[in-house]
């Protein structure tokens, strides 16, 4: 079952309200978006994005009876296009947006597309199918130094330049296609007494190369702005990130909204879960919420 993260500061921060018009950038597999719906009423609008045309399947039956009253609507696509969205879809000014950037749990291990290391898959990682390049293209055809720059500055992982040489030895036997041997290159260039430490050694590879397939830094630089100026006003944006590089966007977003008299930080430190939430759902643990809102 789909546990939503921060659920209940999220919906604090966000203040859905009757006749309000939300965005739920990043669906999923709709816990965010369910609760939303519960405080606009019938004359509320949501529109749902996801990336992925399985979470967007998903979501048009579970919320089938929504969709009917005109309530809620699903958009298919990155959300760096949230503007063109909200255009083409006549939703006016906003009264608030979410963004969870957070992957699912049923990308992870339902997608087949080797977004875990524990599991051995082919190497895709992509979210849609309109992106330039699979995970596969990226680990074999990247030079060496761009590779280990790509490691470090994604995954911050310090030992991506004998990471990035493990995978071009191999590479160069045969080509790298599954995630079994992606994880075996980490592996290799790991001293025996790193191997076994909290965090699994491919962790971070695997998310720089994710972060790179599918651009998802350039996409949250450009859809936080763009949401902001489609705000109306004391419209609101929550963001839920998981890792310091989306933190640091979001971060610096609002804080240039804020110098520039957009409006106002509402976390003045980034909202954290609970000791209890984070033992109920471990993929919160690393979660972090902001909110702004505007002026």
């Amino acid at each position: 079952m789909h546990i939503p993260v921060l659920l209940q500061k999220t919906l604090e921060y966000l203040q859905p309200r009757n006749g309000g018009r939300y965005i739920d950038a990043t669906a999923g597999q709709g816990g965010h978006l369910r609760e939303i719906l519960k405080h606009i009423g019938a004359r509320g609008r949501v529109m749902a994005i996801d990336w992925d045309p399985v979470a967007i399947a998903y979501l048009k039956s579970e919320f089938a009876s929504d969709a009917r009253n005109g309530r809620c609507m699903f958009v298919q696509g990155n959300f760096a296009h949230i503007k063109e969205y909200v255009v083409r879809f006549h939703m006016g000014q906003l009264d608030g947006v979410l963004f969870d950037f957070g992957l699912s749990r049923a990308t992870i291990e339902e997608s087949g597309k080797g977004f875990s290391f524990q599991k051995n898959e082919p190497l895709v990682m992509t979210y849609g199918s309109d992106v330039e390049q699979t995970a596969e293209d990226v680990v074999n055809n990247t030079p060496e130094r761009e590779l280990a720059d790509i490691i470090f500055q994604f995954g911050e992982d310090r030992l991506s330049r004998r990471i990035a040489h493990a995978i071009v030895l191999q590479r160069q036997r045969h080509r790298i296609t599954m995630t079994s041997e992606l994880v075996a290159c980490v592996m290799s260039a790991y001293p025996p007494r790193f191997r076994h430490g909290r965090i699994h050694p491919a962790t971070k590879t695997f998310q720089a190369i994710r972060i790179v397939v599918n651009k998802e830094l350039e996409n949250i630089s450009r859809a936080l702005p763009d949401a902001l100026d489609m705000l109306c006003s004391s419209g609101r944006i929550v963001a839920l990130s998981y890792h310091s590089l989306e933190d640091r966007i979001v971060k610096n977003v609002f804080q240039d909204a804020s110098r520039d008299h957009q409006g106002l930080i509402l976390t003045k430190k980034p909202i954290t879960p609970l000791k209890q939430e984070k033992e109920q759902n471990p993929s919160s643990r690393s979660a972090k919420l902001r909110a702004f809102e505007k002026k």
